[in-house]
């Protein structure tokens, strides 16, 4: 969408996180790399995208009361191609 940069490689997401939500957390995705990476995370409540909130070329997204169910997630590169990353999960 016109809110999302950068390029996945794939229809299918690179990891399906399962979340089953508690109380007081806010859900918190990113990812690190040498290249400039990028996210998509489809949630229960829409797409969710990220350039370089992480970082220098690194993206996170923020997800404030998140809701139980499956957040399928792509992690992309700004560029044309494939980049090496580390995916990160946390609650916050």
């Amino acid at each position: 969408g016109a809110n999302c940069t950068g390029n996945v490689n794939s229809a299918q997401p690179d990891f399906t996180l399962t979340y089953s939500a508690g109380t007081d957390y806010n859900l918190y995705v990113y990812a690190e790399s040498d290249a400039d990476t990028t996210l998509v995370v489809l949630s229960p409540d829409g797409w969710l995208c990220d350039d370089d909130s992480h970082g220098n070329f690194n993206p996170g997204v923020l997800i404030e009361t998140p809701r139980t169910g499956d957040y399928m997630i792509w992690v992309g590169n700004y560029d044309q191609g494939v980049a090496q990353a580390v995916l990160g999960i946390s609650e916050q």
